[in-house]
């Protein structure tokens, strides 16, 4: 995955459970997944901690890179229980960055709520992110709190 054009990634063909009611990380049928790519350790791992706390299994994973491996090793052992509810990747990082991982993810059917976030990016990168069908995007520096609220907004509109 090295090539300068994002592979895709094909979505799984996953059967949706249905979602109970009330705050989703706590009281879903099954604990929801997040997933994490961030190459900021201090910031990946806050991230963590907060959505941990409030009831989210979370995935964190220091690039893209490492993001797109362990869903691609998720769809070929058919371990549906690793495959992510919602997405956050960071857009610079090294290697594959976050619009890579988004366009491949996007290219390969996959549906999956993503959400974007950097310390720097230009209308053309915010475009970009837009056309790629992120849910939301966060300047960095963000409250955990808001990303949590966001991802709260997300899996009650999913519903």
């Amino acid at each position: 995955m090295s090539s300068s054009v994002a592979q895709p990634l094909r979505s799984p063909q996953l059967a949706q459970q249905p979602p109970s009611q009330g705050t989703p990380a706590l009281h879903a049928a099954r604990r929801l997944r997040v997933a994490i790519a961030e190459d900021d350790a201090d910031l990946r791992s806050t991230l963590a901690r907060a959505l941990s706390e409030v009831g989210y299994v979370v995935d964190a994973f220091a690039s893209g890179n490492q993001l797109v491996e362990h869903l691609a090793t998720a769809l070929v052992t058919h371990d549906v229980a690793e495959i992510p509810d919602v997405i956050i990747t960071d857009i610079r990082m090294p290697g594959f960055n976050g619009l890579r991982v988004a366009e491949s993810l996007r290219h390969g059917g996959w549906s999956v709520p993503i959400i974007v976030v950097s310390a720097v990016a230009d209308r053309q990168v915010r475009d970009r992110v837009k056309r790629l069908g992120a849910s939301a995007f966060f300047d960095k520096p963000f409250s955990p709190d808001d990303l949590e609220l966001c991802l709260t907004e997300l899996i009650l509109q999913a519903q």
